[in-house]
């Protein structure tokens, strides 16, 4: 499935290969931050739209407390003072556990300059989770890494 959309976004740029490279990546992570962390029942929506040099991608989880309180504490670190600071850390030593996916959304952010948002359960069954990559600005000449 990421790769499909990958190729699809990717498909009217210059270096369509270069793109799809990126965005496989990009939907990777974020399928497996999903599919890690949703309640055992009900179904995945994902809307995915490409508008002015941007990917957005909206993912309606179905989700326990235990779900919210992940994506909040992801929504979180993403909104601290200094994000990078904390995923180097994370990447010089031995992740917890509960923090390996979240290390995964999180370099959404640094990495790709994308932003996560999380609009709380109204029904009390799943949760609204929005992620946006500035599709057109990502250079992974520019990407992280470590020194």
């Amino acid at each position: 499935m990421a790769n499909f959309l990958a190729r699809y976004a990717s498909a009217n740029e210059d270096d369509p290969e270069r793109y799809a490279t990126l965005l496989s990546t990009f939907f990777n992570e974020l399928l497996e931050a999903i599919y890690r962390n949703h309640a055992p029942s009900g179904d995945i929506i994902i809307t995915f739209q490409r508008n002015n040099g941007r990917i957005s991608v909206t993912a309606e989880v179905p989700a326990s407390s235990e779900n919210v309180a992940f994506y909040k504490h992801a929504v979180q670190l993403l909104n601290q003072p200094d994000p990078m600071a904390w995923y180097r850390e994370q990447l010089e030593h031995d992740v917890p556990d509960n923090d390996v996916t979240t290390l995964g959304l999180l370099e959404l952010a640094v990495v790709y300059g994308s932003t996560l948002s999380l609009t709380e359960p109204k029904n009390g069954t799943s949760l609204t989770l929005n992620i946006e990559l500035p599709f057109t600005e990502v250079d992974e000449n520019e990407c992280f890494s470590l020194p």
